[in-house]
């Protein structure tokens, strides 16, 4: 069995689809990827075959590996986001309170809404949007951080090791390798690879989607006026983070529709520091 192991949003089916696929793991006849409308691959998981000799899996503590040839992906500290807006998009489906109390207790959920913000309805789709981005950029850094953290993924017995980027940079010369380490053999035509990696790339909506927040907040520092274009709940909050740690903060207070522009980002925030430059 070989088990590619990836934390939650780390493109690990799709790369697991790609190795069975094209190689000589593959025992019926190759039919072109289908990827959701939100860019998943999760179909792969309906594949019998495919399940039986190649599994992408989120590594546990418990996992009986001894037997198992090991491929792992390694998250990048630039992505975070990306791979963390991903599992929200293409595993929950965008339910946001399903997503959070996924990680957290509802009573807890609830409790530091009251406390903080001082709001006592029932922690579900009533809450503000106003009110959740501003509690999810308290706490979106270190949840980032702790999920994922590279270190048990580097750590693994693997027969090979790559990073997510090497999926949008480097592809074929991955791919590559990676089938060579495992003694496989490629049985398609590099055309047919090129042609569904396009497909896949073209329907990743969150790469790249930290370094963009970043920008934004560089360039509204900078006085640049820029468009915004922002998909999910998380990447305004990723971006008030950012402005907390220019001692910057959002008048955000009934604030449920997020700006599109950096100039009107802009006015919409205040010095928090005794140092006005």
């Amino acid at each position: 069995m070989i088990n590619v192991y990836f934390l939650p949003g780390c493109y690990g089916t799709y790369f697991a689809q790609c190795v069975y696929n094209y190689t000589n793991l593959r025992t019926n006849t190759f039919r072109n990827f289908e990827f959701s409308n939100n860019g998943s691959s999760h179909s792969y998981r309906l594949n019998v075959d495919a399940w039986s000799v190649i599994q992408p899996r989120h590594f546990k503590q418990t996992d009986t590996i001894e037997h198992n040839q090991i491929v792992s992906i390694v998250p990048c500290a630039e992505h975070r986001l990306d791979y963390y807006n991903n599992q929200f998009i293409k595993q929950q489906h965008g339910h946001l309170i399903d997503y959070v109390l996924s990680q957290m207790s509802y009573d807890s959920a609830k409790e530091k809404l009251k406390k903080q913000w001082n709001y006592t309805g029932e922690f579900n789709s009533t809450v503000p949007q106003w009110i959740m981005r501003e509690w999810c950029s308290y706490w979106i850094n270190d949840v980032l951080n702790s999920l994922y953290d590279p270190a048990c993924y580097e750590g693994l017995n693997s027969v090979v090791q790559f990073t997510t980027q090497d999926i949008f940079e480097n592809y074929i010369n991955t791919l590559y390798k990676v089938v060579a380490k495992l003694e496989l053999t490629i049985t398609v035509d590099i055309d047919i690879i090129n042609y569904q990696h396009t497909k896949f790339l073209t329907l990743q909506q969150f790469h790249n989607s930290q370094n963009k927040c970043h920008q934004y907040v560089t360039d509204l520092i900078a006085g640049n006026n820029s468009n915004m274009s922002l998909c999910s709940i998380f990447e305004e909050a990723y971006i008030q983070h950012l402005l907390r740690q220019h001692n910057l903060e959002l008048k955000c207070d009934g604030l449920d529709t997020f700006p599109t522009t950096t100039q009107h980002l802009g006015t919409l925030t205040y010095e928090t520091s005794n140092n006005n430059n």
